[in-house]
C-alpha cells in the first residue's frame, strides 16, 4: 500500500511499476477481489497496463489464473518451462492469456552467443529402481489409473510416485561412487537433493531422514565439509554460507 501511496504523491509524467509475487497477487480463498488491495488498484488503473509474468508457468493454477489482470493491454510471459508438467488445461489457459511463443532461446545460443548462461557439461547417470521401489511404483501407477475421476486422489498418488523416483536408493549409491572418483578434491559445489522424505522410509524412524540429510551424512563420511542450504536458513545465514563456499571454507552447499 505504501508503494501506491508514494507513487500517487508524485505529480507529472511518470510510470508506476509494482513488483510482486504470484502469491501476493492472488486473493485468498473466498476473498472478494475488491477486498484485495493489489487487485483493486490494478482494476482501477487507467491508461496502458503491461503485465510481465516471470516464471509464467507458476501462474497456471486455478486461483492464480483468475488473479491475472484482465485489463492488461500488453502481456509478456517469461519461462524456461512454459509447459506445465501434467497440466494440459493450465498450460492451455496460460497461452490463451499470454499468447503464442514469440521468441525462443536455446541453451547453445544463451551460452555462446548471448553469454547469459554459464557453460556446463551435462553428464546423466542412469540408475534403476530397487525391487521394492518398483513394486511401489506399479502400485501407485494403478492408483493413478483408478483415480482418473478424482483430481485430488490423482495428484496425491502422482506426487507420491514422483517421490519414489526422486528418492531412489541407487541415486545415493551413485553419489558415493562419484564422490570417490570424479569429485575427489573438488570444492565450490552445489549438490541438489530431492525434497522431503523418502516414502519408502515412512514406517522406519531410524531411516526416516530428509533426502538432504542423507546426502549430508554421505558427504561428511567421505571427508567433505558441507552445509545445508534450505528453507530453514535465514537470508543472513544464506549469505554467510555463500561466503564460506566462495572462500573455500566448505566444499559444498546441499540444497
Amino acid at each position: 500500500e505504501n508503494a501506491f501511496f508514494a507513487a500517487n504523491r508524485i505529480f507529472g509524467k511518470r510510470t508506476e511499476m509494482i513488483i510482486t509475487t504470484a502469491d501476493s497477487l492472488t486473493p485468498q480463498k473466498n476473498q472478494d477481489e475488491n477486498e484485495h488491495y493489489l487487485q483493486r488498484k490494478i482494476s482501477e488503473h487507467s491508461g496502458p497496463l503491461l503485465f510481465i509474468g516471470d516464471e509464467m508457468h507458476v501462474f497456471g493454477t486455478a486461483d492464480r489464473l483468475n488473479a491475472l489482470p484482465q485489463n492488461a493491454e500488453y502481456r509478456i510471459g517469461l519461462s524456461a518451462t512454459p509447459q506445465r508438467h501434467d497440466d494440459e488445461e493450465g498450460t492451455e489457459e496460460l497461452f490463451e492469456y499470454f499468447g503464442d511463443v514469440v521468441k525462443e532461446i536455446d541453451a547453445r545460443e544463451a551460452i555462446y552467443d548471448l553469454g547469459c548462461l554459464v557453460p556446463y557439461h551435462y553428464e546423466p547417470r542412469f540408475i534403476e529402481l530397487t525391487s521394492d521401489e518398483h513394486k511401489m511404483w506399479k502400485k501407485l501407477s494403478a492408483k493413478i489409473a483408478a483415480a482418473s475421476q478424482s483430481e485430488d486422489a490423482l495428484m496425491a498418488a502422482a506426487g507420491k510416485r514422483n517421490r519414489v523416483m526422486q528418492h531412489a536408493d541407487h541415486k545415493l549409491s551413485e553419489l558415493k561412487k562419484i564422490l570417490e572418483t570424479d569429485l575427489v578434491g573438488e570444492n565450490l559445489m552445489f549438490i541438489y537433493s530431492p525434497e522431503g522424505w523418502d516414502p519408502d522410509d515412512a514406517e522406519n524412524d531410524e531411516e526416516n531422514r530428509r533426502g538432504i540429510e542423507k546426502i549430508r551424512d554421505i558427504m561428511e563420511e567421505k571427508g567433505y565439509e558441507v552445509a545445508l542450504y534450505d528453507g530453514s536458513a535465514s537470508t543472513t545465514k544464506r549469505k554467510a554460507l555463500q561466503t564460506s563456499l566462495k572462500n573455500e571454507e566448505i566444499d559444498a552447499l546441499i540444497s
